[in-house]
């Protein structure tokens, strides 16, 4: 199975709500790279959770859980 790529006219013509949630200190997919990755989706919102390496949903998995339901409250 190949990578899944868009490219940024794909990325331009989102409409649906868009979160990205990083740990602090992901070596995998650093915060950088994510805040990259957002930027090229409108409206698209990133948070960045203190302390947490790649996988903060089970890191930090209240502080996943509160941003996720935040999220979706808001909309």
């Amino acid at each position: 199975m190949g990578d899944v790529t868009y490219d940024d006219a794909q990325l331009a013509a989102l409409t649906q709500p868009t979160l990205f949630i990083v740990g602090s200190d992901d070596e995998i997919f650093p915060p950088d790279w994510i805040a990259a990755a957002a930027a090229r989706v409108p409206g698209a919102r990133v948070e960045r959770v203190e302390g947490a390496g790649h996988s903060p949903y089970f890191e930090q998995a209240d502080v996943w859980n509160s941003l996720v339901t935040d999220f979706w409250r808001a909309r």
